[in-house]
Parts: structure tokens; sequence; C-alpha cells
């Protein structure tokens, strides 16, 4: 092998371990998606699809097909999708408004909504609201959505077996008396492969709910006819199992979306969601304390929550460990390369 070939090898090498490491790590990144459409519905399903890697429940939102969803189904609106990826990444700020739109034929009322998303390391908050002037028809449309989430990937001290998360939320939703509407707000949390929904309110046909993890009660939640309004509602996860190491999968994401049917009427939500604590417990279930946990994302997040804003891009532990790998694997192929350069004067 030539020494111009040992030292091509050498670096094709370090390029496929970082283009590795960084195809096996979880994103960094803040997605906020905003929609609101409405009008006579000639696609089967409803509106526009949402865009979401980690949300199970969508609520009534995105169950279109065919085209695009919205104008190729007879729907006037929009969607907005924000993406911002990578260390110390800005808060990702999302906004759509529809105003008036109608139905196809006599008799029938229009459709107002909106809907606004803001995810940042620590706290979302949504917002997604509707009127409905006159009746709709059976094929009709009036919805909107608004849809936050935060993935991060942070470093759990050794020692660890379980991981409690705290959350506070305030907002609501309220429904018009004599409307057949729905909507729900959902908040989800992921740490590693164990995901836990911690939060499920839901509104239809005035009958209401709120529940935390697991369907169990919601303290600081108030359910009314047509509605209900959490108020520093402090939502825990249950103790979630954890496997300490570096870049472990911490997702969190917070949604409302409402479907207006029939009559005037209005569902208007803010829900917010930010980080308050978080508690570790060995295997034992025994806590621990005085820690603190570093981040993909640049967060420091410790017992009160998130304790330090994320920074300028710094390579994660893991990344210096390749890249120190891959400036001796280039030494050693440059070695090798002396080694075997024949000797001058010695015959070719």
């Amino acid at each position: 092998m030539s020494a111009r070939r040992n030292h091509m090898w050498g670096w094709i090498i370090l390029a496929g371990m970082l283009a590795g490491a960084t195809a096996q790590a979880d994103p960094i990144q803040l997605q906020a998606y905003t929609g609101a459409v409405g009008g006579s519905n000639e696609c089967p399903g409803g509106g526009p699809p949402v865009v979401t890697h980690f949300f199970s429940t969508l609520g009534t939102f995105g169950l279109g097909a065919g085209g695009n969803g919205i104008s190729d189904c007879g729907l006037a609106g929009s969607v907005k999708n924000v993406v911002n990826v990578g260390v110390g990444a800005s808060p990702a700020i999302s906004g759509t408004n529809l105003l008036a739109a109608g139905y196809q034929g006599s008799g029938f009322g229009t459709y107002s909504g909106g809907g606004n998303a803001n995810a940042n390391f620590g706290s979302l908050s949504v917002s997604a609201d509707g009127t409905l002037t006159g009746p709709e028809p059976a094929n009709g449309v009036a919805e909107s959505i608004g849809l936050a989430i935060a993935d991060d990937t942070i470093h759990i001290p050794a020692g660890t077996g379980f991981m409690e998360l705290q959350y506070i939320l305030n907002g609501g939703l309220s429904q018009s008396a004599n409307d057949l509407a729905s909507g729900d707000i959902a908040a989800q949390v992921q740490i590693g492969s164990v995901t836990q929904q911690i939060f499920y309110g839901l509104i239809s046909e005035g009958a209401a709910g709120a529940f935390g993890p697991n369907g169990s009660s919601a303290p600081g939640c108030v359910v009314g006819t047509g509605s209900f309004q959490c108020t520093n509602a402090l939502i825990s996860t249950t103790m979630l199992p954890v496997i300490p190491g570096m870049g472990v999968t911490f997702d969190v994401g917070l949604m409302v979306s409402t479907d207006l049917l029939n009559g005037a009427s209005s569902v208007d939500p803010s829900p917010g969601l930010s980080l308050s604590g978080i508690e570790l417990f060995d295997a034992n279930g025994n806590p621990i304390s005085n820690f603190s946990i570093t981040s993909g994302s640049g967060a420091v997040y410790g017992a009160n929550g998130l304790v330090g804003e994320p920074t300028s891009a710094t390579p994660e532990p893991a990344m210096y460990w390749l890249l120190a790998s891959g400036l001796l694997l280039v030494i050693v192929v440059a070695r090798m390369r002396q080694r075997q350069s024949p000797k001058a004067g010695a015959i070719q």
C-alpha cells in the first residue's frame, strides 16, 4: 500500500467514525408546529397531517390524506413548522391565523382560528383557538393546533436507578354550551426508551376531564361544565427507570388542538409547561442529593429544574474521545507510512 493511500485511508476512517457518531446520536432540537384550517373537506379524514416524531396522540388535528391536505382538499388555512437544531439552539416560535374560512353551498357559516407555539429547553407554551359562526356542513373542517417539543440528551450521574420530573402546568380549555366542539391538551415526556403521558385534558360536547400520569388526578386543575382550568398545577412523572451515561434521550412535548362542529363557539386554551424539579434515586429507591445534570444542548438541569441556559456549541465528552481517537489513528498511519517508505538509494 502506498504512503499516499495509507494517509488517505486514515482520514477516511476518521471521517467514518465521526459520521457514525453523528448518525447514532439523538437529535438536539426545538420544534414549534402550528396550524389552522377550515372549509369544505374534499379529502377523507380532515386537514393536513402533523409533522412530529414524538407524540403518540395527536388529538383531532392531522388526520388528513390527499395532496397537501389543505388547498388540495378544498380547505383554507396554513401550517407552520419551525425546527431549530443543535447545541445552544434558539427557541422555536411558530404562529398561524385563519380568518373567516367559508364553506361550499349556501346557508353555512365561517371559521376563524389560530395557533401559537414556543419551544425552549425547560419550558413550552402553546395555544389554539377557534370561532365558528353559523352551521358547518357534514364534511366541513374547523380545526386549530399548537404543538411544542424540546429534544435534548442528558448525562445521568453514576449510581442513578430512577428519575422523577416535576412540571408546572397553567392553562385550560373552554367551550360554548351550544356547540359540539372538542379539544384536548396533552403533555408527554420521554427518558431513554421510557415514554409517559404526564397530562391529558379533554373537552367534548360539554363533558370535560383533566388527568395526570396513568389516569391519576391532576392537583391544581378544576373541571367545570364545558371547561377545565389548571393553575400552577404540579404534574409529576412516576419514578422512571434510567441507565446512567452520556447522551440519554430527554424529550418533552406539549400539544393542544381544537375541532369545532356546529354553531357559534370558541375554544380558547393557553397552556404553558415548565420544568420545576428533578429527583434522582438509586437502584433501591433512595433519594440522591447534590447533583447536576449536563446535557447535549448545553443546558444544565438540577433539583430545581433548569438551572443553566444552553451555551454556545461545545463538543460532548464522547465527541472529544472520538476526535482524540481519530487523531491518534492518523498519527499511527503516518508512522506506518514512514516505516514502509523505501530507504534512500534502495532498489525500487
